[in-house]
């Protein structure tokens, strides 16, 4: 999945971008896009970016449903899990397997916010390409 982005940060490698929709200008059309959203990117081809510049960011479709999956179903299954494991191999009243629950529940984000700290450099969207629009920021400047 490609999208349309716009450079916000460089540091070395890694790119802070915001995706504002199809145009790829700062517009007001822009700005009442509920799609914008800011993060980091890699840059593997080495792009000569600027601060302003349009790019357009790869990312993988099975790495999103993945990062989904870990992020609701792995909680939720963690909470079935302790809630049972309390119910039927403790003989807990139902508090406790509720709050059993709970706990497998934290656990489960716990778990995703230490595997995002692990493979932080590592499962970056790609830029990959640089955009000229008529327009953007670049040909305002000419």
């Amino acid at each position: 999945m490609n999208e349309t982005a716009v450079v916000n940060s460089i540091f070395e490698n890694r790119v802070t971008v915001t995706i504002t929709g199809e145009c790829g200008e700062s517009c007001s059309t822009c700005a009442k896009n509920t799609r914008s959203r800011t993060f980091e990117a890699s840059n593997p081809f080495r792009l000569d970016l600027a601060r302003g510049d349009c790019v357009e960011v790869f990312i993988a479709p099975s790495k999103s449903v993945f990062e989904a999956a870990f992020l609701f179903i792995l909680p939720l299954a963690l909470f079935i899990a302790a809630y049972l494991i309390a119910r039927y191999l403790f003989s807990a009243n139902e508090n406790i397997c509720f709050f059993a629950g709970l706990s497998g529940v934290f656990a489960g984000f716990l778990i995703n916010y230490v595997r995002k700290l692990v493979i932080k450099n590592t499962d970056l969207p790609e830029i990959v390409k640089k955009l000229q629009f008529k327009g953007s920021i670049e040909n305002n400047a000419e």
